[in-house]
This record gives structure tokens, sequence and C-alpha cells, in this order.
């Protein structure tokens, strides 16, 4: 991705340079000085480093100006790319993240994040960018370091349950769910909460209403068919 967002990238890194330079020293051009006289060198660099140092830096901003010899401050607006810059900046950190398939609430931009969404973002995250990439990582590990006669009985797999946690609630009602279903055991849900194991946890439940019905014996069944030819007779 790098090498076919070296472009974008590239745009990225210059609009940093040139915001250090515009801002760095806090000297950002916004107006000039204008006289109708004739200044002498030794008249124009005192006025010079005058200037500088009651104007110049962070710590001189918004000093008002003391001028002299007919001096007028002629006021200059930014030109429409450096208006533009904070713009080109976001533009660009959201062009990084389309390429690398980055939601832009994981780099710190939340202005499109929702508290109703951004769970959603994460999973989307997880099942679009990381997945085809860890797949990818099991399909190698499993054909160069498992042996041929053991492919079946042993692969590698990444959990990405653990990026999927949500808040305490929706853990313990899945957690819920599952024992009840007979899906986990109380065991398995506190090593998932990296709790340790308790006496009888490994016990699976089964609910009472979803048992299978009973095999009937032969005897039983024979039974159950002459009564029924009684009944036909």
């Amino acid at each position: 991705p790098v090498a076919y967002a070296r472009q974008a990238i590239g745009l990225g890194l210059a609009t940093e340079e040139h915001g250090s330079r515009l801002f760095g020293n806090g000297a950002v051009t916004s107006g000039v000085l204008q006289t109708s006289e004739s200044l002498t060198d030794e008249a124009f660099n005192r006025l010079k480093t005058d200037f500088e140092a009651q104007h110049q830096g962070l710590a001189n901003a918004h000093k008002p100006l003391i001028l002299e010899m007919g001096l007028k401050w002629q006021q200059i607006s930014l030109s429409a790319e450096d208006a533009q810059f904070l713009e080109t900046r976001k533009f660009q950190l959201e062009e990084i993240c389309r390429i690398f398939r980055v939601p832009l609430h994981m780099v710190q931009n939340t202005d499109r994040a929702t508290f109703n969404n951004i769970e959603n973002l994460g999973i989307g995250f997880i099942n679009y960018s990381l997945v085809p990439y860890l797949t990818r990582i099991e399909q190698r590990i499993n054909a160069g370091l498992v042996r041929s006669h053991k492919q079946g009985r042993f692969y590698a797999k990444f959990n990405t349950g653990a990026l999927l946690r949500g808040d305490m609630k929706s853990r313990f009602e899945a957690y819920a769910t599952g024992i009840n279903w007979g899906i986990y055991s109380p065991n398995e849900c506190r090593e998932l909460e990296e709790l340790n194991p308790r006496e009888g946890g490994d016990i699976y439940l089964t609910p009472m209403n979803m048992t299978t019905q009973p095999e009937q014996s032969p005897k039983k069944e024979e039974e159950t068919h002459a009564d029924d030819d009684q009944t036909t007779a």
C-alpha cells in the first residue's frame, strides 16, 4: 500500500512541513509596514531589528505596534492555500486511512463517530481490514509449520474475539445465554474474563424443553403396536 499511496503520503508530509514553516516561529506575515519616506540602511536595519525583537515569536504575539517616521501597518490576509491548510491536512488524513482501511476514530478523528456507530466501525475494521491479513498469516503458518499428516488436527487461528469485547453488561448477557443453552460451561466464561475456575463449573447445562425424545425399547415398541392392532380390531 505504501508504494501505491506514495503520492498521498508525500502530500501529507509536504503539508506538515508547510505548516511547520508557516507557523513555526509565530511570525506569520499578516501585514507590512509602509512609509512614503526613504529609509537609510541604518534606519531600515534598526527598524527590522526592533520589529523582530518586539513582535517575532509566540510570546510576542498580539502586542501593540508603536510606529514612527510615518509608518503605516497594512493588513495582508492569508492566501487561499494557507486558509485551507487545516482542511487539506484533514483530507490527507482521511486519504491515508482510506488506503490502509483504518477507521478515522482509531486515529483520534471523531468528527463523524457517535456512540451509536463507533462499535460497528470497530467490527467493520476487524472484518474488512484485519481478517484478510490474519487469514493469509494463518494459511502460511498452516502450510509451513504444520506437518502434512497432522493437517486438520493442528491449525493456526487468530482469536479476534478479544477485539470484539463489548461492555460488561453485554458480555455477561452473552455468557448467560451461552451457559443456559449449553454452549459454554461456567468455567469457560470465567476463563474469558481471566478468572480462576470454580468447582463444578465444567458442567454443561441442557434446557429441559430442548431434550431429545427418549428411544423406545423393542419390547415397548411391540406392545405399542399390539395395542394399536387391538384398537383397530
